[in-house]
């Protein structure tokens, strides 16, 4: 598996990233309409685009609620 990360700087409390980041109403409201995600330990978020012509699998492997998602 590839090793992305990235840093942004975002002005939102902490709690409100990680909810966008980690549900599934959160990842449909700024990246794709086509989404599943939750927010345990290795979960699997689901990404599609193009009518699920791309699909991306994220696998969450840590996680603290607010602080850390990986």
């Amino acid at each position: 598996m590839v090793n992305m990360p990235h840093q942004i700087t975002i002005n939102a409390t902490p709690e409100k990233v990680f909810e966008a980041i980690t549900t599934t109403e959160g990842i449909k409201s700024w990246w794709s309409t086509d989404a599943k995600a939750e927010p345990q330990l290795g979960s699997i978020t689901e990404v599609t685009f193009y009518n699920r012509q791309a699909v991306f699998q994220l696998q969450v492997d840590e996680i603290e609620p607010g602080k850390l998602l990986e």
